[in-house]
């Protein structure tokens, strides 16, 4: 357990105005005495403890740092149950966590931030975009005035702009948006200019696997805002099939399976508006491999040259991969009964396809 009297010192004494001259005055002992406490030199006779903690109407856990150290325990405790239900897709449940955090530590920023991307989830899987999005607001809000750990107000940045955008207020988006940081003072960017040896490789391979899904999103958003042909959009679709195969040169896609399985279901789509019914049952098929993959695969580690650092960590099955809580499975399913669909939907492998998909959506 580490032991924080030192910082606590300094803090409950500034907290109460007085000097050290004045502590030491009240416990009968020398000024150095109190100095080197503070500097972290020592520690006071476990008898002054009472005195001290008294003195400053704390408690002697509250002065040891104890209190303190249980606090970040629970709050840790809380997150991990949280990570394990985002998981499962269940987001009733998570939300439901974070309301019993928020009631035994309602002023602890994990706390504040746990609640505020359940009720971000909660609102984006909602039909109506006004569902939660009060209390979320709200919740962000008050995260982005007392927050003190900058990824924090980050990420309060990022969910206001998706859910303002949602309400058909860009303007207040916009305004978060001003406070995000330019790509080249991320802390990607910049660690990567200072890390060393095996770190900076492994940093790197993280850095590698964000930007391509960075790109990776770009691009769909390219796609859709753009007024393109359909030749153009499989291009599109094409190039970001390639980002990931370089990247992902042994094909040890992992956690991004869920990715190159849109990116196929895309092409699919682009085939059957072209009535391609080869084109369209070969990338329906790849979306279909892809997606059972994601939700199906072990953990394992990556063994592609700009990688292999990396692993896959267990869990994903059932794992969401949309903001109602669909898997990509659910995902192709949909899109396969769309009426573009019709001319290959007789088709013997296209049956096959959707019964295979069908077993692992969560929908079915």
């Amino acid at each position: 357990m580490n032991i924080t009297i030192h910082e606590n010192l300094r803090e409950y004494r500034k907290n109460k105005g007085n000097t050290q001259e004045a502590l030491a005055g009240h416990l009968g002992i020398s000024v150095q005495a109190v100095s080197k406490w503070e500097r972290g030199e020592g520690f006071p006779d476990i008898t002054l403890l009472p005195h001290i903690a008294l003195y400053y109407d704390v408690s002697v856990d509250d002065l040891l740092g104890v209190g303190k150290i249980q606090i970040e325990q629970k709050a840790e405790a809380f997150a991990q149950k949280s990570d394990v239900l985002q998981r499962k897709g269940d987001f009733d449940g998570n939300l439901a966590l974070w309301r019993e955090a928020a009631e035994l530590l309602p002023n602890h920023h994990v706390v504040l931030y746990g609640m505020m991307a359940a009720l971000f989830l909660k609102n984006q899987a909602a039909d109506d975009p006004n569902a939660y999005a009060a209390e979320l607001i709200a919740t962000a809000e008050r995260l982005w005035q007392e927050a003190t750990l900058p990824r924090h107000r980050h990420e309060v940045v990022h969910l206001m702009c998706r859910t303002y955008n949602r309400l058909g207020e860009p303007e207040k988006a916009l305004e978060y948006v001003r406070h995000a940081p330019l790509i080249h003072v991320t802390q990607d960017y910049l660690l990567a200019q200072i890390l060393k040896g095996e770190e900076a490789v492994t940093h790197i391979q993280e850095s590698l696997s964000t930007f391509t899904d960075y790109m990776y999103k770009q691009i769909n958003i390219y796609v859709q805002q753009g007024d393109f042909s359909t030749a153009e959009r499989r291009k599109a679709h094409q190039y970001c099939l390639k980002i990931f195969e370089a990247l992902f040169a042994d094909g040890d896609y992992g956690f991004y399976c869920t990715h190159v399985a849109t990116v196929y279901r895309s092409l699919a789509r682009c085939d059957a508006l072209d009535k391609n019914t080869d084109g369209t049952l070969q990338m329906l098929t790849r979306a279909a491999e892809y997606a059972i993959r994601f939700l199906t695969q072990k953990g394992f580690r990556h063994t592609s040259f700009l990688q292999n650092r990396l692993s896959l960590e267990d869990g994903f099955h059932g794992y969401p991969t949309s903001d109602d809580g669909e898997n990509e499975c659910d995902e192709l399913l949909q899109l396969m009964r769309q009426s573009e669909f019709d001319f290959c939907r007789e088709e013997t492998a296209f049956r096959a396809i959707e019964q295979d998909v069908a077993k692992h959506a969560n929908g079915e």
